[in-house]
């Protein structure tokens, strides 16, 4: 393909056994598709400066089978999946969508790769791996897909190393087990780093934002699991204030897991255990809890329209201290149209303001309400709701994005469930369900045991 062509493939691209695609090592070629792309293990992928730009509508899936690619560029607010692991020479960029990857299938960054523009409507979701060759940082575009959460590593030494990392919006494991010198880590959130190949060590930065619940600037280290115990990786440098920052570590040896952590429990003026907002016909129940509270006055729900804009709801006056687990409720009866995105503020008696996790819940378009059973023997039903009536389009797709099973139903506004069955072998299979010409889209996924 030359050096200044666009191509815009309306569907699939599959490159068979004894298929070839070629792309001129010059200039930017443009290739662009809206379904799947799919090379088969004996197919050849030869890549030159090209980009290779997924601009569906639909969740698309990535399977170049093993050969390099030069760029990704995501263009789809359904994201692309990515199906085997694949290397990436030149740049990923992101504009619409995230890049879906799993521990069998995630893009490896040459040494030379760059990315453009994530974001926390654009990012990597799942593991990602970089190949460092110098001592030049490297920020990783990692997040949970309302957020982008990066972390920054810097090695020590120029031999070849190569590092995966993975961001989970989960409270860390054995968060209780730390080592002298540390009074919490944080309950919000870590990060899988890992050394693949190579033996540089390095330091890491981690980053925070509103979500992280920093409230104790000051004290805030880095801080590893070595195997038994959260250990302290200190703090070279520190930066921003408690709503976002980042945190440099010093030397990191032993690659784990890494979190934000606190030589001062004030950091954790309350650990919140659980918070959701649960869509409940047509208003929404918002319910968290706590399993500490220190110095705490009350808790702010907000809501916002874009994620980012947020105005409050109403006031919940809390426990104060308390150690034991405590339960709150809140219901929204008058949600907006469209997507609700919702978040609480905690404010202790000094005025010290935390905040939660984001969580939306949708009422417009379409959403796949529910798979069940899951995982499932190959009959399952699909529950959808939707806000207008339509022919939806069902569709199921494998693992490389091969379509095996589509059906086109009409719906009425509410509720519908769609009785399935699939004649297929063990694995996980994706669903997607499409209404008023892929105006409104949702996804799930089933599992398939036999």
């Amino acid at each position: 393909m030359g050096n200044a062509l666009v191509v815009q493939a309306m569907g699939d691209v599959n490159i068979n056994a004894t298929g070839v695609m070629s792309f001129q090592n010059a200039g930017t070629p443009d290739f662009r598709l809206k379904g799947n792309f799919t090379n088969d293990a004996a197919g050849t992928y030869t890549h030159g400066t090209e980009k290779i730009r997924f601009n569906g509508s639909a969740l698309q899936n990535a399977d170049f089978g093993g050969d390099d690619v030069y760029g990704i560029y995501t263009d789809n607010a359904s994201n692309v999946q990515v199906a085997s692991n694949v290397n990436l020479v030149g740049d990923l960029q992101f504009d619409a969508g995230h890049i879906l990857s799993s521990s069998g299938a995630f893009i490896t960054l040459d040494t030379d790769a760059t990315v453009t523009n994530p974001s926390n409507t654009a990012h990597n979701n799942g593991p990602i791996a970089k190949n460092f060759n110098s001592t030049t940082d490297f920020s990783f575009p990692t997040g949970h897909g309302t957020s982008y959460n990066p972390i920054r590593f810097q090695p020590n030494g120029t031999s070849a190393t190569t590092i995966k990392v993975q961001y989970h919006n989960l409270t860390p494991s054995d968060n209780t087990s730390l080592a002298p010198g540390l009074d919490a880590i944080s309950s919000e959130e870590y990060w899988d780093i890992t050394r693949e190949a190579g033996t540089e060590e390095g330091e890491v930065t981690l980053f925070w934002d509103a979500e992280s619940n920093v409230a104790n600037f000051d004290s805030t280290v880095v801080a590893y699991w070595d195997g038994s115990l959260w250990q302290s990786a200190g703090k070279q440098s520190l930066t921003g204030d408690i709503s976002t920052g980042t945190v440099k570590s010093n030397n990191l040896s032993l690659f784990n897991k890494v979190t934000l952590a606190t030589t001062n429990l004030s950091v954790l003026p309350v650990e919140l255990i659980e918070f959701n907002a649960i869509k409940n016909y047509n208003q929404v129940d918002i319910i968290w809890a706590t399993g500490v509270e220190i110095n705490n006055d009350y808790f702010i729900i907000e809501r916002s329209q874009d994620g980012v804009n947020f105005l409050p709801l109403d006031n919940i006056k809390g426990a104060g201290n308390s150690t034991q687990t405590i339960h709150y409720a809140y219901v929204d009866k008058n949600p907006l149209p469209g997507t609700s995105y919702y978040r609480l503020q905690q404010v202790d008696f000094d005025g010290t303001k935390t905040y939660s996790n984001i969580k939306s819940v949708n009422f417009e378009g379409l959403e796949i309400v529910n798979v069940y059973p899951n995982p499932s023997q190959g009959q399952f039903s699909v529950q959808v709701h939707s806000t207008l009536e339509g022919v939806l389009t069902l569709t199921i797709y494998d693992a490389l994005g091969k379509i095996v099973s589509q059906e086109n139903i009409t719906v009425k506004k509410g509720y519908t469930v769609l009785n399935q069955y699939i004649n297929v072998a063990t694995g996980r299979y994706f669903i997607s369900g499409q209404i008023n010409n892929g105006q409104y889209y949702d996804y799930n996924y089933i599992l398939i045991g036999r």
